[in-house]
């Protein structure tokens, strides 16, 4: 749908609820919160930071310019206040990058105006998946924060949506970043056949002798860091990467893996679409 000045977001009815915050779930917020806690509780026992990432919808960071007609409730705290709050409350360790977003949307574009409108832009990227690297640093001293100049920037033109053609004519000009450092990265998905995946899902790892540390990071995440292996595999030793919809066998991941740091990332915009059928999310024990 098209919002104000020619900004495009999703019109699907659990995306503009969320937005309106007339669908926010707290026992799926809860169930969320408490496998984060029991996974972080896990992970210290185990010489292992765990982070939570959540994703913004555009809509939570360029509210402004969506459509001016779709009512929304400021009586009710939003998914990503709430989330955000009981994720503190219980200690875990979380960005949920809204509110400086919010901030970082004046000085560039971190999503795009029209193009791919269901996700940040590599810029977003760059600045969320940093507030990510200052917490493992204040960890682990030895693991650099990603930096601007680490990376190249270019820019793509684009004349139409991602999913249509001559019916959706557009112009957008989108922001790429691409790692700057070159590294010889080994790759082989038969590393660990003992590590457990969902059917039809893989887990992709990558070795990298000449990182700077020896340090190993798991990252279970979904659209949002998709393609993004190689904004690790120059800082760490061992990556491992890979769908969040394996949540369920994070501890064979922390016992055979035994990683440094764990990354688990999800959509805001999954409270209203996939989250509800991750059904063992608050079932999950640790043994």
């Amino acid at each position: 749908m098209f919002g104000q000045e020619g900004y495009i977001f999703p019109a699907d009815d659990g995306y503009v609820q969320n937005y309106q915050r007339t669908n926010i779930s707290e026992p799926l917020v809860e169930n969320l919160v408490t496998y984060a806690s029991r996974t972080n509780d896990y992970a210290k026992e185990n010489d292992c930071l765990f982070v939570l990432m959540i994703c913004p919808n555009k809509s939570s960071v360029y509210d402004d310019y969506m459509p001016g007609t779709i009512y929304v409730d400021e009586s009710r705290e939003s998914t990503l206040d709430l989330v955000k709050r009981r994720l503190i409350e219980e200690g875990v360790s979380c960005v949920v990058p809204h509110e400086e977003f919010r901030l970082q949307k004046e000085k560039e574009q971190i999503y795009n105006i029209k193009y791919d409108c269901a996700h940040w832009n590599d810029l977003g990227a760059f600045y969320g998946l940093r507030m990510v690297d200052e917490i493992v640093h204040q960890t682990y001293a030895d693991i650099p924060v990603m930096q601007r100049n680490d990376f190249e920037l270019t820019w793509e033109e684009v004349e139409s949506l991602e999913f249509y053609t001559t019916e959706a004519p557009i112009y957008d000009r989108l922001p790429k970043l691409q790692v700057i450092q070159s590294t010889t990265v080994a790759t082989d998905s038969q590393y660990r056949a003992d590590v457990p995946m969902q059917p039809g899902n893989a887990i992709a790892y990558f070795y990298n002798e000449n990182a700077v540390n020896d340090r190993t990071i798991l990252v279970l995440h979904d659209s949002f860091l998709d393609d993004r292996e190689s904004w690790y595999t120059y800082r760490y030793r061992e990556v491992y990467y890979g769908a969040r919809v394996n949540y369920a066998n994070m501890q064979a991941y922390i016992d055979l893996i035994r990683p440094d740091v764990v990354v688990f990332e999800v959509a805001e915009r999954a409270f209203a679409d996939d989250l509800h059928a991750y059904t063992e999310l608050g079932n999950m024990v640790y043994k």
